[in-house]
């Protein structure tokens, strides 16, 4: 049989996976914008020669992960 206090003991469950959903969609729309960033960056940086790479502290054997590698977050 249904009750008010089934039904309001099964609230606060719902609640932590509502939570626990928006931490993760959350999380997966900041990599999203973390990797779009470092593809900008990228988009720019790949026009470069070699010599303004290395002028900036590049590299265009490890352009790409560094650049995604700069653009995650902790």
């Amino acid at each position: 049989m249904f009750t008010a206090e089934t039904h309001m003991s099964a609230e606060p469950a719902h609640r932590g996976w509502w939570r626990s959903f928006l931490t993760h969609a959350r999380d997966w729309l900041r990599t999203c914008a973390d990797s779009y960033a470092a593809a900008y960056a990228y988009e720019d940086l790949r026009h470069l020669s070699n010599a303004e790479l290395n002028s900036r502290g590049l590299s265009r054997a490890t352009l790409a992960a560094d650049l995604l590698r700069s653009h995650e977050r902790d």
